[in-house]
């Protein structure tokens, strides 16, 4: 018998959030060290937030959150 998948909890998700986006630039892995023109947008155009967005439509998605 398949098991029902239960919902994330709120600090699940914040979790997540936390781990899927770098709070500081100097430590993204989506960062090439090399290139010093990398910028991340406030509007969301950065690696790691599309990154992001993909993850948590998937989970909203599949009825996770």
């Amino acid at each position: 018998m398949k098991q029902a998948m239960s919902k994330l909890t709120e600090a699940e998700v914040s979790w997540l959030m936390n781990a899927l986006a770098a709070a500081d630039c100097a430590c993204c892995i989506w960062r090439d060290k090399a290139e010093e023109r990398y910028q991340c947008f406030p509007n969301g155009e950065s690696p790691c937030k599309a990154f992001a967005d993909k993850i948590f439509s998937e989970l909203e998605r599949s009825g996770l959150i």
